[in-house]
């Protein structure tokens, strides 16, 4: 599954439009200058928690339209350089604590259409929105 670990040098991953269901936690491994993910229009349910680890330059990052129904604890952790996330049109009805605490440097951060009804405990601050 780490089918981009020599791809070292990648800057900019469009996966957007698949039929992707899941992402195995060491699919990114190896993206370490990855700056742009969009995996828009495909069919994930869930972010493991760490699957970014290796992403630590991701700058915009979107999953808008697939059918996240949750985003866990940890699923977002080292997204310190992360100045956009896209979230909306999803299903999204829960947000695991401080789930954006590392989002610093956001300035977009998209979850309109889902289903959340509140953000207490999800690290959103004004900064961030």
């Amino acid at each position: 599954t780490r089918v981009f670990q020599s791809s070292t040098r990648l800057v900019r991953l469009h996966l957007q439009r698949n039929a992707i269901t899941e992402l195995p936690l060491d699919v990114f491994v190896g993206l370490s200058a990855l700056q742009e993910l969009l995996l828009g229009n495909n069919h994930l349910q869930t972010i493991p928690v760490g699957v970014f680890r290796d992403t630590t330059q991701l700058k915009y990052i979107d999953l808008h339209g697939n059918r996240l129904m949750t985003l866990p604890s940890g699923s977002l952790n080292g997204l310190t350089q992360t100045l956009a996330l896209y979230l909306h049109d999803n299903s999204l009805t829960h947000l695991g604590d401080r789930v954006f605490r590392d989002l610093r440097r956001s300035r977009v951060l998209r979850l309109q259409n889902n289903s959340l009804s509140g953000f207490v405990g999800t690290g959103v601050t004004e900064d961030v929105m």
